[in-house]
């Protein structure tokens, strides 16, 4: 899991996820409101009957913020 605050002070929170046993999915929830509400996207789908070890990663770049996770074979 990862989380960043941008310099307008929007909240990313990037995670795996894991529901049903079987999806890993890459999760981003995105905050405009200083933590009070959510916006939640699935940003990469992984079915997988495990649980992988992951590393997320979040910065700023210029006007955009970026995100890098790990999947298996890519």
């Amino acid at each position: 899991m990862r989380a960043f605050a941008d310099e307008q002070g929007t909240l990313f929170v990037l995670y795996r996820a894991a529901t049903e046993s079987i999806h890993r999915d890459m999760t981003l929830l995105v905050s405009t409101d200083h933590g009070g509400t959510f916006h939640e996207t699935t940003m990469g789908p992984w079915e997988l009957n495990a649980c992988p070890m992951s590393t997320a990663y979040l910065s700023e770049g210029g006007k955009r913020v970026l995100a890098a996770w790990e999947k298996a074979g890519i």
